[in-house]
Formats: C-alpha cells, sequence, structure tokens
C-alpha cells in the first residue's frame, strides 16, 4: 500500500512535467517513465489487463512512453545529459539492432492477408508483426552474455515501437490485434528470471484466448507450444 501512494504521488508530480519537458528534466522524467512501467509489471496482472491496454484504455506508463519516443525522435538533444548519455546511446543502439532479417511468422502472416485482405489495418497488423520477427533475430542470435545484458530492453523495445494505430486495435479487442500479442508472450517468456515478469505470460495467453472466438483460438497454437501454457 505504501509503494502505490506513492507511486500516485510521484505520478501527480511528474504529470505537469510531462508536458514542459527541457534538458533539465528531460533525463529524470526518462528513467520515471522506465521506472513506471517496471513497477506497473511487478505490481502482477489484473483480471482484464493486457498489459498494454485494460479496461481503463491504454496503460499510463504506455502513454507515457509514445510521449517519450515522440520527443527522443524530435528533440534528442533534451536527452543528452553528460550522467546518462551512455544509457540513451545504448537505447539507440537498440532501437536500430536487426540480426538476421528472417520471417519467422511465415504461416501467421499467411493467415493475416487472408483473413483481413482488402481491410485497412491489416498494414498495421503486417508492420507490428515485422516488428516483433526482428526482435526474435536478436533473442535467436544473441549470445549468452549479450542474452543476459540485453534481452529485457530488446524485448520491450517492441513495445516502444508500436504505433498508435496498433495499440487502438488491441483496446478494441480485434482478434488479430490480440493473436499478434500472445506472440510476443514467447519473447516475455524468456525474461521469467525476471521476478517482474513472472505471471504476466499465463495471464496474457489465458486472457486473449478468452477473448478470442474458436477460429482464432487456433492461430494461437504456437505461442501456447513454446511457452507451454495450457488452457485452464
Amino acid at each position: 500500500m505504501k509503494a502505490l501512494h506513492h507511486y500516485g504521488t510521484a505520478l501527480q508530480i511528474a504529470a505537469p512535467l510531462m508536458a514542459n519537458i527541457n534538458s533539465q528534466n528531460g533525463p529524470a522524467l526518462y528513467l520515471f517513465t522506465t521506472l513506471c512501467f517496471s513497477f506497473t509489471l511487478g505490481l502482477g496482472p489484473k483480471p482484464g489487463d493486457f498489459l498494454l491496454v485494460g479496461q481503463q484504455g491504454i496503460a499510463q506508463w504506455l502513454v507515457q512512453i509514445q510521449g517519450m519516443r515522440s520527443l527522443l525522435e524530435t528533440k534528442p538533444e533534451l536527452f543528452q545529459d553528460d550522467t546518462l548519455a551512455p544509457l540513451f546511446q545504448i537505447s539507440v543502439r537498440s532501437l536500430a539492432q536487426s540480426v538476421a532479417h528472417i520471417d519467422h511468422f511465415p504461416e501467421l502472416r499467411e493467415r493475416i492477408q487472408q483473413a483481413a485482405s482488402g481491410y485497412p489495418e491489416v498494414a498495421q497488423y503486417l508492420k507490428a508483426l515485422d516488428q516483433l520477427s526482428q526482435r526474435f533475430d536478436f533473442a535467436l542470435h544473441s549470445t549468452p552474455r549479450v542474452t543476459q545484458q540485453l534481452v529485457p530492453q530488446q524485448v520491450f523495445v517492441w513495445v516502444y515501437l508500436l504505433e498508435d494505430d496498433f495499440v487502438r486495435l488491441l483496446q478494441e479487442e480485434k482478434p488479430i490485434a490480440l493473436v499478434i500479442l500472445s506472440y510476443f508472450c514467447i519473447l516475455l517468456n524468456g525474461l521469467s528470471s525476471f521476478w517482474w515478469t513472472r505471471g504476466w505470460v499465463k495471464h496474457l495467453l489465458s486472457e486473449i484466448y478468452s477473448s478470442l472466438d474458436e477460429e482464432y483460438k487456433i492461430w494461437m497454437r504456437r505461442p501456447m507450444e513454446e511457452t507451454g501454457w495450457i488452457p485452464g
């Protein structure tokens, strides 16, 4: 309860500052956003929570990350504080990292193209899938040492890069968007040694599965097999 109280107080202080980020407060607010994300995961999942979106709409930490992404892309000079410069350099390298350009989801891609052909959102589905495939590239080709240091950051780069339109599709619980999120759970499952991720894979797969019609539940076979999750 004390942690939630302090978290709420911090949000009240940070919210007004987010509207007026400058070179003095930018690095600190970036770190605050990162801590908000970690805190949210550490609290654990709740019913109806899809990590990125929930019953209250888009997750607050995701709104903050989207704001920070916009600023990093348009005004990177705000985050060049000497103390934190190495952190931002690592972040930039992580965003650019792509190893093999292999399509890790040919079957899912074909299903999406067939089911959503002619719908405007198919472009958003395929872009999100391409970005997720790049994260799989890094995870599958990293050495154990690099994996231990960078996989958490590399895994959540996918979340960082998601476009607003795809997040909206998740919020509307569009089945294909939810299926793509279930494939993200394969990567998230690789972070099971980090305490703050525990419980999320099982929860997300359960929530997604329960939200899908029988037709789309079949599409989740690979995430279920690779994570070992079985519907209860």
